[in-house]
């Protein structure tokens, strides 16, 4: 049809337009929407908005006090909360006013770009249906497709390639994209957003009053429930403030945008770069990115979302989209593909680090930086690799040796990491513990089989690590009794356990007799003097080990 209703060749639309029960009409037992009949009312949140479809002049109100789109007429008029805007969609150049002296977007095409107190122009690509934008930030982009995406309220778009019902997110509490599932795959306007992946727990927790989808930034991308809702692109102010009167198209910049002469315009969102249309069928759609989205005549656009790298897609059936990532997601053909369209489950990347699959090998990186013992145990259990690097060859074991924790340290051993595996730097978990200064955990990984040559060419063997931890100990002052007692068997129970790997016997049996006599001590000043002998008993071995290397 020629109206708000997009009528994809299909039975039945998907109209949701800002109300808090959207109906998607299905062949359920309760439309929303009546499109079979002459006068269907869409109420938009509001008193008396309608929509009448089979009507010469129907009237679509969108959040304002008396804006009207008339789709029947040569000439419409569309109020943009303005004194005098007017779009006429029958001319050969359309005319946007948003508070300019200068028509916004004259694009040379049969349809205009019809703007509704946002940011963002629909792109109209030759064909039936236009994108209607209702109060937000986001354009649907119509790529000839059967289905069309329509964006709003929210960062995420519905790319429905091949499925039965077309996704139409219309800043609701509840949309829901319908890939053939049970459940909707995205709340909205919820504590927290839910991307439903056929699990039981939604993708992102973000704590946040408010859902957002972060773009790299500090600030929240869309504040929804709020008077003014902003697009943060990058910058510190928000793109548009739709309680105004005047509309702003500005992009993050000082400059609106460029309008290149071409057939398609160019949208920038928060950058720096304009979108260079190479003359294909699809325009670039940049949102928050300092490069510009190629599109290599493939059937699909990149649709980039807040991310440093363009999204090239390889001659593959589906886009790669990426959403707030360090890292594109190329699509090939695998198994675990970063958007996964038209299929069970959705991966939809909100502002994380990490491509869409998190990989074990990385939670348990992560399990372990923040000692979660059950998390770890649990990774273990279900065959996560213990020996699994990150891009500095830096394990679980060198994590957990370098920050001390001991219970996971011995879990780690016990699973089979190795405790000789080197970083970049060459540091073993070892070398990591005694830098620390991590008594205990250099116990543990003496006892797993640390190559003792490369521990003693180290340059901080443990020797050397309880000299100067015993030196610490004698200095301050503010251990008690017990606790210096504490500490100083913990020191020499790793010196024993390095002589005796060692093979240095006499070594050994003079080390137990100081244990003995540290035992038998009860005051401070007794303590400082077995400590003192064990301070000069490491420095002597300590020599000797000099000597013979």
């Amino acid at each position: 049809m020629d109206y708000p209703c997009l009528l994809l060749g299909m039975d039945y639309p998907c109209l949701m337009l800002g109300m808090d029960y959207p109906c998607i009409l299905l062949g359920m037992d309760y439309p929303c929407l009546l499109l079979g009949m002459d006068y269907p009312c869409l109420l938009l949140g509001m008193d008396y908005p309608c929509l009448l479809l089979g009507m010469d002049y129907p009237c679509l109100m969108l959040g304002m006090d008396y804006p009207c789109l008339m789709l029947g007429m040569d000439y419409s008029c569309l109020l943009l909360g303005m004194d005098y805007p007017c779009l006429m969609l029958g001319m050969d150049y359309p005319c946007l006013l948003l508070g300019m002296d200068y028509p916004c977007l004259m694009l040379g095409m049969d349809y205009p770009c019809l703007m509704l107190g946002m940011d963002y122009p629909c792109i109209l690509l030759g064909m039936d249906y236009p994108c209607l934008l209702l109060g937000m930030d986001y354009p649907c982009l119509l790529l000839g497709m059967d289905y069309s995406c329509l964006l709003l309220g929210m960062d995420y778009p519905c790319l429905l390639l091949g499925m039965d019902y077309p996704c139409l997110m219309l800043g609701m509490d509840y949309p829901c994209i319908l890939l053939g599932m049970d459940y909707p795959c995205l709340l909205l306007g919820m504590d927290y957003p839910c991307l439903l992946l056929g699990m039981d727990y939604p993708c992102l927790l973000l704590g946040m009053d408010y859902p957002c989808l972060m773009l790299g930034m500090d600030y929240p991308c869309l504040m929804l429930g709020m008077d003014y809702s902003c697009l943060l692109l990058g910058m510190d102010y928000p793109c548009l403030m739709l309680g105004m009167d005047y509309p702003c198209l500005l992009l993050g910049m000082d400059y609106p945008c460029l309008m290149l002469g071409m057939d398609y315009p160019c949208l920038m969102l928060g950058m720096d770069y304009p979108c260079i249309l190479l003359g294909m069928d699809y325009p670039c759609l940049l949102l928050g990115m300092d490069y510009p989205c190629l599109l290599l005549g493939m059937d699909y656009p990149c649709l980039l979302l807040g991310m440093d790298y363009p999204c090239l897609p390889l001659g593959i059936d589906y886009p790669c989209l990426l959403l707030g990532m360090d890292y594109p997601c190329i699509l090939l053909g695998m198994d675990y593909p970063c958007l996964l369209l038209g299929m069970d489950y959705l991966c939809l990347l909100l502002g994380m680090d990490y491509p869409c699959i998190l990989l074990d090998e990385r939670r348990l990186r992560n399990a372990t930086s923040q000692n979660d013992y059950q998390l770890v145990v649990e990774l273990l259990d279900s065959g996560v690799d213990p020996c699994a690097y990150d891009d500095k060859k830096r394990t679980a074991l060198h994590i957990a040796a370098s920050q001390g924790f001991q219970v996971i340290v011995k879990v780690l051993l016990d699973k089979g990491a190795d405790p000789n595996q080197k970083d970049v730097l060459g540091n073993t978990p070892l070398h990591l513990a005694a830098c620390t200064c991590q008594v205990p955990v250099v116990t543990l990984l003496l006892k797993a089989g640390t190559d003792l040559k490369s521990v003693d060419t180290s340059g901080r063997t443990p020797l050397s690590l309880a000299k100067s931890r015993l030196r610490m100990l004698a200095e301050d002052k503010s251990y008690s009794s017990e606790q210096l007692k504490g500490e100083v068997f913990q020191i020499a129970e790793m010196m024993k356990t390095y002589l005796a790997l060692r093979g240095v016997k006499d070594e050994t049996e003079q080390l137990d007799d100081l244990c003995q006599q540290l035992q038998r001590t009860s005051t401070r000043d007794e303590m400082d003097q077995v400590n003192s002998l064990l301070s000069n008993f490491a420095s002597l071995s300590l020599e000797r080990r000099e000597t013979t290397i």
